[in-house]
């Protein structure tokens, strides 16, 4: 045991190091200077607490691995010593959540260099590191409309973060170092109505980290008919390019559900084992419902029975999850595999491993082939669901043959 810790002592002191000396400070005026502005106009002290540096959590790391990291700034020692290296801190204070109100997170980094018996000094900055969204409505366009709500979603967001008609608490989105598109729905129900109708931003907005961006809804120049939008980027409405002013006949509702066949087209007849020459590894069905999925069904029966015993699977149920992934379908959305698309927007579905699952036909049966029909549909979840077109498409499992049950 001596002698290895006297050979390890040895390596190990071999390696120079150095000393990080860090001081941290924080900035609470956004780009430009509009979160401080607006924060104190409407005689709220949300960014105060930032300004108090003791309990930043701070994290050492050098490229995905974390070397040091602390709790709290005021538990870090002013000196680390550290070996020779390329190193990155990051400081930050809150929760980095997709999209909440009155959440502000806080966050600065900066890249570094130990060298061998040096003392390397490090001034880290932190500031706001989501973007700050309040909406507010005009007198004109509160009579036109007796009930409204904002619906905001990023590529961070799951589902649709709903600003309400009497909610006045700043949204916090989360947003990445380069930007973040912000898409924006708008909920109304017009006066004397019942039902509420839900249109959408033609144009997207871009989120950066430290922004105060208001959102001002409006009628277009007085009409009841249309809906205008401006949005206040920071301090002024001029300096920017999203002024939106959109009649009501010129917003978008949420076009048509969509399925899309990928290395098949609806209605082609499809192979197993696959004809030589030819592979089915990549068939798989797309779907996009920006509305969210309400419904997603994977119909099939064999030929030899009636369609009203076709097995049904709705991808949207965890009913239909449990039985597809039994019958060996699969599907991902983003990162996200095999899970309920209720709400989903977009994703794909994958057949193939399915279709080698089929029952083939045995050799005592006399035919050289089952015959199934497929059929693929859904809706999304509007309040008046949209049909998507149907996929079909024919399968031909084929009785085994020798040579595929050598393979097996």
């Amino acid at each position: 045991m001596l002698t290895f810790f006297s050979c390890d002592s040895e390596r190990v002191g071999t390696i120079g190091s150095g000393k990080l000396q860090l001081s941290l400070a924080a900035d609470t005026v956004s780009v430009n200077k509009g979160v401080s502005n607006a924060t104190k106009s409407v005689g709220s002290n949300e960014f105060d607490r930032f300004l108090m540096m003791a309990d930043y959590r701070i994290c050492i790391g050098q490229v995905s691995d974390t070397v040091r990291s602390f709790d709290r700034f005021d538990q870090m020692p002013s000196e680390i010593e550290l070996p020779e290296g390329y190193y990155t801190l990051v400081a930050s204070k809150g929760d980095n959540l997709s999209a909440a109100f009155e959440n502000p997170y806080f966050e600065g980094s900066a890249d570094f260099t130990v060298k061998s018996g040096m003392n390397t000094p490090l001034d880290v900055v932190c500031s706001l590191g989501n973007a700050r969204v309040t909406v507010e409505y005009t007198s004109v366009f509160q009579e036109a409309y007796d009930d409204y709500a904002v619906l905001l979603s990023t590529p961070f967001t799951s589902d649709e973060f709903e600003i309400a008609k009497e909610e006045s608490r700043p949204a916090y989105l989360q947003v990445a170092k380069e930007g973040t598109d912000m898409t924006v729905r708008i909920r109304v129900r017009k006066t004397g109505e019942e039902q509420s109708s839900t249109y959408l931003v033609p144009s997207t907005i871009k989120l950066g980290r430290r922004q105060n961006v208001h959102l001002i809804f409006k009628t277009d120049g007085g009409a009841f008919n249309g809906i205008g939008l401006d949005v206040m980027l920071d301090d002024t409405l001029t300096n920017h390019d999203y002024s939106i002013k959109i009649p009501d006949f010129m917003w978008e509702e949420f076009t048509k559900p969509d399925l899309h066949p990928v290395h098949f087209k609806s209605g082609d007849v499809v192979e197993v084992p696959v004809a030589e020459g030819t592979s089915g590894d990549g068939m798989t069905v797309g779907f996009k419902m920006l509305a969210g999925v309400g419904s997603l069904k994977i119909k099939y029966w064999r030929d030899d029975l009636y369609e009203e015993e076709a097995e049904i699977i709705d991808l949207a149920t965890d009913e239909g999850v449990k039985k597809a992934i039994e019958q060996k379908f699969s599907w991902q959305s983003g990162d996200n595999r095999n899970i309920n698309l209720k709400n989903i927007k977009n994703g794909q579905i994958f057949l193939w491993d399915a279709l080698n699952n089929l029952k083939a036909p045995s050799p005592e049966e006399g035919v050289s082939f089952y015959l199934y029909h497929f059929s693929i549909k859904g809706h999304n979840a509007n309040e008046k669901p949209k049909e998507t077109d149907e996929v079909t498409f024919d399968v031909k499992v084929f009785l085994p043959t020798q040579e595929n049950t050598n393979k097996e």
